[in-house]
């Protein structure tokens, strides 16, 4: 990709397409690399503080309006304004975009710094595009603007044009109200605002909701705006109801395919999460520690979604038998780097496991990130599994069929070379480790060593722990750390960590490249 100077055309160019931004130093953003949907919607998405909005700014400012006068001039000192503390010295990013020039077709990148004194590049030598920025500020209500206790008056004209129409039957449906009229109140020559009339009562935009009057303003200008436009909003979902906000993307998603918009907007709120199947998320994320890189991440992991609710994700459910499996399945999960991830609970005997996965498949829960670990001392074949299966979902319907088919599916299962309980194979496979010189490893193995004849599998384990003097957790997590070490552990937890595995990159996030 070349840097070049943007053309100034003589005639305008088309079919725009911003294509990613790269940011060196851009005040909290440090070296990341964020790539938009080049079609449609993208989201950029994060808690506050991460640079979202810093992300706006920057595209803002780069372009320039059109000759012919459409899109808005937004310069750097807009958004980055000189001050004691922020006079923004060494500022660098790219802004990559492509575009046709008549028959040719052009792909740019705008190298974007302040080394010295001002801006570069200069306002007069930037790309242009149709581009329109609607910051937060829409949001503040026009009666806190206005700031005035004195009677005001205004003349009103009813707005029946087509686009006027448009607008109004949009907002309708967003809000899901029946605007019967759409005003233009004109206080003086430089100054207007909008009104509407709803359930035969006539009001301006001073008695507007907040929410209410930016989705005029944002519906007006995606409606107006010529094909292939640019437009940024700084937190869309800023005082809406989920519902609306839903409504609106719908909206907004239309629009971007009938005319080729780019709609880049901002949010911290999860529900956008819903539409994913047309709006691109850009995750952000600011490293705590030195040199605090930012982050944008394309897919929507667990850990993105904590941060927003400031809650544990874990998409991954594995449920078993008792506090040794769950001792076992969560050394697994830690070896395969999706312990956080993973919801580990108990059914109790094996007996139950087929139980529970009919009365999960008859009340339609998705079972996709689920699986059913079983000890391996019971039910050890696919044939038992399959019978154990068939008493617990009946029925000659195809669905009843096909929960048939699907059910075993969910169900792992440790794999001893013998029918063995899980205790005595953690004990046998304790013995197997040579030993280390380390008191915490080597204490585990001489007390099992000590352990030849019990009364039953149980005592295996708890002879041990009793040893060793610790809690049962304690106990129980440090017998598994040494049994992990042994050669046959890999086998033993194969179906598991298989499963663990293969779930791993749908979880895990991975840094944009």
């Amino acid at each position: 990709m070349v840097r070049t100077k943007f053309p100034q055309p003589r005639h305008r160019p088309s079919q725009q397409r911003l294509q990613a931004l790269r940011v060196i130093k851009l005040k909290n953003l440090n070296n990341v690399d964020i790539e938009f949907a080049e079609d449609g919607l993208t989201a950029i998405l994060g808690p506050n503080g991460f640079g979202k909005s810093t992300v706006l700014h920057a595209l803002a400012a780069t372009f320039s309006p059109l000759h012919t006068g459409e899109g808005q001039d937004k310069r750097f000192v807009d958004f980055f304004p000189n001050t004691p503390h922020g006079v923004w010295m060494g500022s660098v990013f790219v802004v990559a975009h492509k575009f046709s020039l008549g028959a040719e077709k052009k792909t740019i990148a705008t190298l974007v710094q302040k080394m010295t004194g001002q801006w570069y590049p200069i306002a007069k030598s930037r790309p242009v595009r149709e581009t329109y920025f609607i910051g937060v500020k829409s949001a503040v209500p026009k009666i806190e603007v206005q700031g005035t206790r004195r009677r005001l008056q205004y003349s009103t004209e009813e707005l029946s044009d087509d686009t006027s129409l448009e607008i109004r039957g949009k907002a309708g449906f967003v809000f899901n109200r029946d605007y019967t009229k759409y005003h233009s109140n004109q206080v003086s020559s430089r100054r207007n605002f909008i009104g509407v009339e709803y359930r035969g009562v006539n009001f301006s935009a001073l008695a507007m909701g907040a929410g209410e009057q930016r989705v005029f303003e944002i519906l007006s200008t995606v409606i107006k705006a010529k094909k292939y436009a640019l437009i940024l909003i700084d937190e869309i979902d800023l005082l809406l109801h989920t519902d609306a906000l839903a409504r609106l993307m719908n909206v907004l998603d239309d629009y971007a395919k009938k005319k080729n918009l780019q709609i880049i907007f901002t949010t911290h709120r999860e529900a956008i999460l819903d539409f994913e199947e047309f709006i691109a998320v850009r995750h952000l994320y600011q490293a705590n520690v030195t040199p605090h890189r930012t982050f944008c991440f394309n897919e929507t992991r667990p850990d993105a979604i904590s941060r927003l609710t400031g809650q544990p994700n874990r998409p991954l459910a594995v449920a078993c038998e008792d506090d040794v499996s769950t001792a076992i399945i969560e050394k697994v999960a830690i070896q395969a780097k999706v312990r956080k991830y993973t919801e580990i609970t108990r059914f109790g005997a094996a007996i139950n496991c087929f139980t529970l996965i009919a009365a999960l498949m008859l009340n339609g829960d998705d079972l996709s990130n689920s699986i059913f670990v079983i000890d391996g001392d019971v039910y050890e074949t696919d044939e038992k599994k399959a019978e154990r299966v068939d008493e617990v979902l009946t029925g000659n319907h195809p669905a009843d069929v096909k929960r048939r088919e699907d059910a075993p599916y969910y169900v792992r299962q440790f794999s001893p070379v013998t029918k063995l309980p899980p205790e005595q194979v953690l004990h046998s496979l304790v013995c197997t480790v040579p030993s280390t010189g380390d008191s915490e490893i080597d204490d585990v193995i001489t007390a099992a060593q000590n352990v030849t004849v019990v009364a039953n599998s149980h005592d295996y384990v708890d002879k041990i722990i009793e040893t060793l003097g610790t809690s049962r957790e304690v106990g129980m997590s440090r017998i598994v750390n040494v049994a992990a070490k042994a050669d046959g552990w890999n086998d033993y937890v194969a179906s598991i960590r298989e499963w663990f595995e293969e779930k791993h990159d749908h979880v895990v996030e991975t840094v944009a490249q």
